[in-house]
């Protein structure tokens, strides 16, 4: 299915000649698509991102459980939250070793002008948002009852958008690792 759009995308005509043989969006959507696949036909980078968190934000819940509404209350409220941005590195670790082993295949391809570095990061960057948002819900509904979070609307909106936001920021930071160093053992290393 890959092929055929891109067989399609080099058969219409093109505008303004790049060193790229194909459009940005082209190239973006083809490899939004590429990236997304590779992930979904991954299940065990897949399993290995949510059971790690769900076991891990469980722990913490059961660590900081029905905490009270009083300054202590608030520390560990702190702590809470603290210490589940730590979790999400163990997943951040994982999600090394995939992107080190399709490096061969963007080295060859950027080399031949099929597509540009800038345009794979983007892909993999938003080919991973379904499985932030997957890992963010799960995270969310072990944690935020077993704390004792505040209820309402607006804090469990807030809650959700700042963890969607560290799940992408972390996981974001170990695909920059994954690209940039030379081995997986550098980049695990940087990651923590």
């Amino acid at each position: 299915a890959i092929d055929a759009d891109v067989k399609e995308a080099n058969s219409q005509p093109r505008g303004i000649a790049t060193k790229h043989s194909l459009h940005f969006f082209t190239e973006f959507g083809l490899l939004f698509r590429r990236q997304f696949l590779v992930q979904w036909r991954n299940p065990s980078y897949s399993f290995l991102r949510f059971f790690v968190s769900a076991g891990a934000t469980f722990i913490l819940g059961l660590l900081f459980f029905d905490i009270k509404n009083n300054v202590q209350g608030a520390v560990f409220a702190i702590a809470a939250i603290f210490f589940m941005t730590f979790v999400l590195v163990i997943p951040m670790q994982a999600a090394v070793i995939p992107l080190i082993e399709d490096r061969a295949v963007l080295y060859r391809e950027a080399v031949s002008g099929t597509y540009s570095r800038f345009t794979y990061g983007l892909g993999q960057l938003f080919a991973d948002i379904p499985f932030h948002a997957l890992n963010t819900i799960i995270m969310y509904a072990i944690i935020y009852y077993l704390v004792g979070f505040r209820s309402g609307a607006e804090f469990v909106g807030y809650f959700i958008f700042m963890l969607f936001l560290a799940n992408w920021s972390v996981m974001s930071m170990g695909q920059l690792y994954a690209l940039v160093t030379p081995n997986e053992e550098t980049a695990n290393g940087l990651a923590g």
